[in-house]
């Protein structure tokens, strides 16, 4: 018995923490919200995802426990116009960053972990992507947002 124990603590201890996660691939759209949700928003949250399966082309995705990735494909009006669907919901804060994927297929990432932040990262390296397209999502001067560029 003792030594069952110390064979399973011996175990738990030497394998690396991302053993024991849960992960794998995402095979179609999904968003998360830890909270009581009205009607209202409930709407608004079918109204995204129906705009999320017809404006968007959905590339892929992967998860590793809370921690969530998705790729999507759009034009720069399909991205700021699903920016702010998110917003309107009120569920989540909306995060816009600009990176260059150094690759033309993906419009932007979204992520989301278990807070209520979602990032949503344009590919600003898109040849059909120009920087005023997003000017609603940009932060003001002297704004405290975070954008990264």
């Amino acid at each position: 018995m003792m030594k069952t124990l110390l064979v399973a603590l011996s175990i738990s201890v030497l394998l690396p923490v991302h053993a024991l996660a849960t992960g794998g691939k995402i095979r179609s759209p999904r968003l998360g919200h830890r909270g009581e949700i009205t009607k209202a928003q409930n709407e608004k949250v079918h109204h995204l995802f129906r705009y999320m399966k017809v404006e968007l082309k959905f590339i892929d995705g992967s998860y590793l426990n809370e921690f969530s990735t998705q790729r999507f494909d759009g034009t720069s009006e399909n991205v700021s116009r699903f920016i702010g669907l998110l917003k309107a919901t009120g569920l989540w804060e909306v995060e816009v960053e600009f990176r260059d994927f150094g690759e033309q297929e993906s419009a932007f990432t979204l992520h989301e972990d278990s807070s209520d932040t979602l990032s949503v990262t344009i590919n600003s390296g898109r040849n059909d992507f120009l920087l005023k397209d997003f000017g609603g999502h940009l932060p003001g001067p002297g704004s405290n947002s975070r954008a990264g560029f």
